[in-house]
């Protein structure tokens, strides 16, 4: 039994099922929502058509790097990938190849990642 200490709310949470407690009510979780959340007890971290703007953030706090979206205009890319936590530079090349994004190192040696070119047909 899990329990909301500020609402009292409790839920049964059975074996091998995953819930998540938001906005004063418990959702069971199941697919690739159940991975997103878990995965970095797996020692990786998931995204699953989350925008690149988000993505991003999520990288520099997991890695530990210093690095930026430089275009907002590829803000809105859907971002679909798994990153093992055991390289952040793997990490990068891997986001770099979900998002089709160009680096470049900036000022302190600053990863900025920007749109690139979309390929052609």
């Amino acid at each position: 039994v899990v329990r909301d200490r500020s609402s009292d709310a409790t839920r049964t949470v059975n074996r091998g099922e995953t819930v998540r407690f938001a906005g004063g009510t418990f959702a069971t979780l199941d697919g690739v929502a159940r991975d997103v959340a878990v995965a970095w007890t797996r020692d990786s971290i998931v995204f699953d058509h989350e925008p690149l703007r988000r993505v991003v953030p999520e990288l520099v706090r997991w890695f530990g790097i210093n690095a930026a979206l430089i275009d907002a205009s590829a803000g809105d890319r859907p971002v679909s990938m798994r990153i093992a936590l055991n390289s952040s530079g793997e990490a990068t090349k891997a986001l770099t190849k979900a998002a089709n994004l160009a680096i470049t190192f900036g000022k302190d040696d600053r990863i900025e990642f920007s749109g690139a070119p979309l390929p052609k047909p």
